[in-house]
């Protein structure tokens, strides 16, 4: 869905409709998608990872 509200297939309101989130999550996923990249899509919590977490293996 990112990469089609960034090639404005889609607005980025219906985007966070389809994806589940917030208008303002989806705000501040585009802010960080553009000035980290993909990187700055990543997990930020600091600290000990989620016991449930999947393995980045398997993703």
């Amino acid at each position: 869905m990112l990469l089609k509200a960034m090639a404005k297939k889609i607005s980025w309101c219906a985007a966070a409709e389809i994806i589940g989130v917030s208008d303002r999550t989806m705000r501040r996923w585009r802010e960080r998608l553009e000035q980290n990249g993909y990187d700055g899509l990543m997990d930020q919590r600091k600290g000990k990872p989620a016991s449930h977490r999947v393995e980045l293996k398997t993703v």
